[in-house]
């Protein structure tokens, strides 16, 4: 075919200047217009997860922000009120699972992890209920590693990682990317390609490319992750085939797709610092000297540029006038049809994020000031939501950290960079929308308390009345009457997660021993973690167990554990005559033990292990720190490894805050108390100076009905996550303590917001381990720009 170019008509970069050609600017709006709502209707939220670290002790707590965006916008999005989080064994078993509120971009969670669990990789997943159903890949998903020495990996354990890793005789699968998404006949196209095995896995190899007469006409070779690119030109009726060479001979594995008479194309001929080079180009069915076509330059959902041309041309751009990032070239033509889509990455200015400490090296429990400016290319300030931790850079994996593709892309060459842009492309449905989810109609079944009413013979009771009420925080009063078949349904308010409910049986007095509630399961959502991203997660820790095992790494982690987790084995039922009970009887209350003194005698118990004694009103272990007892002097209670923030006043009979708490908690809904102290609650460090009463709760809501009409009840709620735990070593007695202070976490904070001049001053204090940390900065700006910023400090 003959190639002819004409020059462009007219150019409009957004925001634009009036211009005179009025039909043009009208045509772009009639095409930019709905495809822009079209984006921001249709595009799919996916979850990022940052957490604090990789590597964790059995009984360590997980902290974690789950990231819900906007998949095209990349702005912090609520189309969905509520995320679900848990973690997951190889098995995608439930572990433990959490509901979120996505609300004020406080989505983040504390994870506690069970001290029984065995050695090996696990998985946290963060999804919503749509991701669950139908998006099972736009979900967050972090793979970490959990130490626990008297629980080794279990046999059969990670099966996938291992396939992965050691990739026996792999099955090459190719995938080709014409650029543009079509090739055209006699003239010099690209072609990228993706080459992986059967578990995804890149492979890097040397590529050939031949044409029906066995003629080679192009050679060329895949990158470290499985990428490569040429440029051939083709006939319209040819045949080309792609092979790749294997153990010294090439193997055809695939074909160039076969070209359309009808084809029109749009190709990057040229790009650098300066500027871009855009080619139109159409076959010959197609072309004409005053075929009109339109190209838009899209970022996310907004327009940045738009051009209209006629025929064949090329169009110069200075790169300047594009924003950095990841853009979206879309050619329409004259019908106002999407033809052809290119990716580019225009590279970013790395130094928009700076981040500095007051020095580089530091002693143990020091306060370290960390300063973070965030401004754009232009020199303006940037607002943006913010996660900062800090934690041993041992335990501290960076590379999953990279998460955030533009950080990946700015470390390319421009090269690799845009190999990754040919071979990703354009998901967005341009002639359909997406209808949205009820989400509060899902919210509702998770918040549904369902249960069936039956007496001692297993028959439903119908007809009898149920009342539902709760004291914490608002007063509220729900009823109903069981069906038929003996069921009950309540619609609860949104609440906290462990809040307290009580549950009363209307029915005849001497008749409420007769009656059992049997609670109707709620269901979650379930399903099986897809393959490709959990493989990926999992080469990002893929060598965790060996550096955990072969290095400083295990004594260091298992030190941690022993001071954290005292290796006493509970169960929920004790046997009153083992030897092994009367022994650990005294620092171990399990939920038999507890329930013989009643309702709500916790307090009571942890009196009568003899840890504790009564001092003017207050419970203490030794002797105050000053003259007089206070409530400085209690142990902390810590509620499935999150420490309970006790409030100094509440119950006026008791002038203990932490007897007060005790009181707040029913026996049914705890499994067992660890009382700790001295040595034993080392774990804690520095806060661990007057005890510790462990709570462990109870993972099952199937409670009977006692000996009164009312019961309590105790159904998933919100997850709202305490505080992170960090000492102030501004307090000189909390500095002075002896209690070694052994974290591999140091800090943790989600919920940092910059000023208006995009400035935000933090600090920590370090910890007593000589460490080198990392310090981690991400999050989202308010246009939507992912931010991923490290630095290291040094503890001497």
């Amino acid at each position: 075919m003959s190639i002819k170019f004409r020059s462009l008509l007219i150019a409009i970069f957004i925001p634009a200047v009036l211009l005179a050609q009025n039909s043009q600017v009208n045509a772009i709006d009639a095409i930019a217009g709905p495809l822009i709502e079209n984006i921001r209707n249709s595009s799919p939220e996916i979850i990022l997860i940052q957490t604090d670290k990789n590597r964790y002790a059995a009984g360590e707590t997980i902290w974690l922000k789950a990231f819900l965006i906007d998949s095209v916008s990349g702005r912090f999005s609520n189309k969905e009120k509520i995320i679900f989080v848990d973690i997951v064994n190889d098995k995608d078993s439930v572990i433990q699972q959490l509901i979120v509120p996505v609300s004020a971009l406080q989505t983040d969670a504390a994870l506690h992890t069970n001290e029984n669990l065995n050695s090996g990789n696990y998985f946290i997943r963060a999804y919503t209920n749509e991701m669950a159903l139908t998006n099972k890949n736009n979900i967050g998903l972090k793979a970490i590693y959990i130490l626990n020495k008297n629980l080794p990996v279990r046999k059969g354990s990670n099966e996938n990682a291992e396939k992965t890793l050691q990739k026996k005789d792999s099955i090459f699968e190719l995938e080709i990317y014409p650029e543009g998404g079509s090739l055209i006949s006699g003239a010099d196209c690209a072609v990228a390609f993706r080459l992986h095995d059967q578990y995804n896995a890149p492979i890097q190899a040397d590529l050939m490319i031949k044409d029906s007469k066995n003629k080679e006409i192009a050679k060329f070779n895949t990158n470290k992750n499985g990428l490569g690119k040429c440029t051939i030109s083709t006939s319209l009726h040819g045949r080309y085939s792609v092979f790749v060479k294997r153990q010294e001979k090439y193997d055809s594995v695939a074909s160039l797709p076969t070209i359309s008479p009808y084809s029109i194309q749009l190709a990057v001929t040229e790009q650098n610092q300066n500027h871009l080079t855009v080619r139109v180009m159409m076959e010959d069915s197609v072309f004409r000297a005053d075929y009109t076509t339109y190209l838009l330059v899209l970022q996310n959902d907004s327009l940045c540029m738009a051009s209209v041309g006629k025929g064949m041309y090329e169009l110069n751009i200075f790169s300047s006038r594009l924003p950095s990032g990841v853009l979206n070239l879309m050619l329409f033509d004259e019908e106002k049809k999407l033809v052809s889509v290119r990716k580019l990455f225009n590279a970013e200015n790395t130094n928009w994020v700076k981040a500095i400490t007051d020095k580089s090296n530091y002693g143990a429990r020091e306060k370290v000031k960390l300063d973070i400016t965030l401004q754009d290319a232009a020199g303006k300030p940037v607002v943006a939501a913010l996660t900062v931790t800090v934690a041993d850079l041992r335990f501290a994996d960076t590379a999953s950290l990279l998460s955030f593709r533009p950080n990946i892309l700015n470390q390319l060459n421009a090269k690799d960079a845009d190999l990754e842009m040919m071979v990703e492309p354009y998901k967005s449905n341009t002639n359909s929308l997406t209808i949205k989810s009820n989400s509060e109609n899902n919210i509702a079944e998770y918040f549904t308390l369902k249960g069936k009413v039956i007496n001692k013979k297993n028959e439903p009771v119908s007809g009898e009345k149920l009342i539902l009420m709760s004291k914490e925080k608002s007063t509220f009063v729900l009823q109903d009457t069981t069906d038929l078949n003996g069921v009950f349904e309540m619609r609860l308010p949104e609440f906290a997660d462990s809040t307290e409910f009580d549950l009363q049986l209307s029915g005849k007095k001497d008749n409420q021993n007769l009656y059992e509630i049997q609670y109707l399961p709620i269901q979650y959502p379930k399903f099986a973690t897809p393959l490709i991203i959990k493989e990926e997660a999992l080469s990002l820790i893929k060598n965790s167990e060996t550096a955990i095992n072969t290095s400083s790494l295990d004594s260091l982690v298992w030190a941690f554990n022993q001071n954290i987790l005292p290796p006493v084995v509970v169960t929920a039922i004790a046997n009153k005559n083992s030897k092994n009970n009367k022994q650990n009887s005294s620092n171990t209350l399990t939920r038999e033990m507890l329930m013989k003194g009643g309702y709500n005698e916790i307090g009571q118990a942890v009196l009568r292990s003899g840890k504790f004694h009564f001092s003017s009103g207050f419970l203490i272990n030794g002797a105050p720190n000053g003259f007089a007892p206070t409530a400085e002097d209690e142990p902390i209670i810590v509620v499935d490894g999150v420490q309970v923030s006790i409030a100094t006043t509440g119950d006026p009979s008791e002038n203990s805050p932490v007897l007060a708490y005790l009181k707040t908690i029913s026996t049914v809904q705890v499994e067992y108390v660890k009382i700790l102290t001295a040595s034993e609650a080392g774990m804690y460090g520095v806060r661990s100076g007057h005890g510790v009463i462990e709570i462990h709760t109870a993972t099952s809501l199937d409670i009977p009905i006692g000996s009164g009409n009312i019961t309590k009840v105790f159904p998933k709620g919100y997850h709202i996550p305490s505080a992170f735990p960090a000492p102030d070593y501004s307090n000189k007695d909390v500095l002075n303590n002896k209690a070694p202070d052994l974290r591999t976490t140091i800090y943790w904070n989600c919920n940092l917001i910059t000023d208006l001049e995009g400035k935000l001053t933090d600090s920590f204090y370090t910890a007593d381990t000589p460490a080198t940390y990392l310090i981690t900065i991400t999050g989202i700006t308010t246009t939507g720009k992912r931010i991923y910023k490290t630095l290291t400090i040094t503890r001497n």
